[in-house]
């Protein structure tokens, strides 16, 4: 991965895989590298991620975007335009593996944040098992496990809140 990444340069990089429509293998790959090491070089772009996804970009655009976005802080103000977005996309029968897999992951980064939203979350997840592919089973019970902890956590929080009111 080119050391002389800037956010410009990111940019760059989103919008070739756009304008390829998703058949750019080596921006996706160097994106994706550039998120898990510097993920604040993207962060500037993130209107521009969110906006790809919600319109008409072919599936594979939608696809490489989510591989990297799964790895992106989620960002208070776009978490809701977010969740929802890859809930429509867990909810269509037509969205491609990769997509719901990879969706799956960035509802669970949200509820990590959010964590009221795990029930909505475990239920389309485990109507998505019921049915799916093994790569869904396989990203699906580990989305699970997660939701778990959240949900644990979260109890935690709200036994301790009210111990300390009395």
């Amino acid at each position: 991965m080119p050391n002389d990444i800037t956010p410009e340069k990111a940019k760059a990089y989103i919008i070739r895989i756009v304008q390829a429509d998703g058949r750019d293998r080596q921006a996706t790959s160097i994106l994706e590298d550039l998120v898990k090491t510097n993920p604040s070089l993207l962060i500037p772009n993130y209107s521009i991620l969110l906006e790809s996804l919600s319109n008409k970009s072919p599936i594979a655009v939608k696809r490489d975007l989510l591989r990297v976005m799964q790895y992106l802080p989620v960002q208070d103000e776009t978490a809701g335009i977010l969740y929802q977005q890859c809930m429509e996309f867990l909810l269509d029968a037509d969205i491609s593996i990769a997509v719901k897999a990879y969706s799956m992951t960035i509802c669970a980064n949200i509820v990590d944040q959010y964590p009221e939203m795990s029930e909505e979350l475990e239920a389309v997840i485990r109507e998505l098992m019921i049915m799916g592919s093994p790569a869904i089973m396989s990203r699906g019970r580990h989305v699970l496990k997660r939701l778990t902890k959240v949900k644990s956590k979260e109890k935690f929080r709200i036994r301790h809140d009210d111990q300390q009111r009395i």
